[in-house]
């Protein structure tokens, strides 16, 4: 994967995982969009979209009540989709990329899940720093405030997507036969 590629997919997995819960929840965070649109930046958006409809299927079972715990599914499809999309040896379609895809989305959503407890805990305590300036209605640490959380939730969800496409790339490389 080359360095353009891998900054336009760590782009949009800051994206994806902004819209989750932070800002616009457009359903970008999405399983089938994600997948899809990462399928595209590597030039498979087939690839993509097939993983994407899987991870949707298994995503739809979640329900992101209050303050559950859930799955992070936006930067865990994008890494996905890069995953089913990359072409393996000699330039075709990677043996196997879609499943071992599915399952690498399905672990990493769990795994990333737990960043999004951490951003809370982060929010919580920022919000507990400005508790007083809060109170007397602020407005310039409320808004502080909101950009902290919307920037620190785009930097978590990049440095996510990024990571488990650097650390799962060269997996999916060696589990690859030919």
């Amino acid at each position: 994967m080359d360095l353009p590629t891998l900054a336009a997919v760590t782009l949009l997995g800051a994206i994806v995982g902004l819209d989750m819960v932070s800002f616009p929840q457009a359903m970008l965070s999405r399983p089938i969009v994600g997948s899809t649109v990462a399928g595209a930046l590597c030039g498979n958006t087939t690839a993509g979209l097939v993983v994407g409809v899987l991870l949707e299927c298994f995503a739809l079972e979640t329900m992101p009540f209050g303050a559950s715990r859930y799955s992070e599914w936006g930067p865990a499809s994008v890494a996905a989709g890069v995953l089913a999309a990359l072409p393996g040896r000699g330039g075709e379609p990677a043996q196997f990329a879609a499943p071992f895809a599915v399952l690498a989305g399905l672990v990493t959503a769990m795994l990333a899940g737990q960043t999004t407890v951490w951003l809370r805990r982060f929010n919580a305590a920022s919000a507990a720093r400005h508790r007083d300036a809060i109170a007397a209605g602020d407005a310039t640490a409320i808004v502080g405030l909101q950009w902290s959380g919307l920037e620190v939730d785009f930097a978590r969800a990049g440095v996510v997507t990024l990571a488990f496409v650097v650390v799962l790339v060269p997996v999916r490389n060696a589990l690859e036969l030919h």
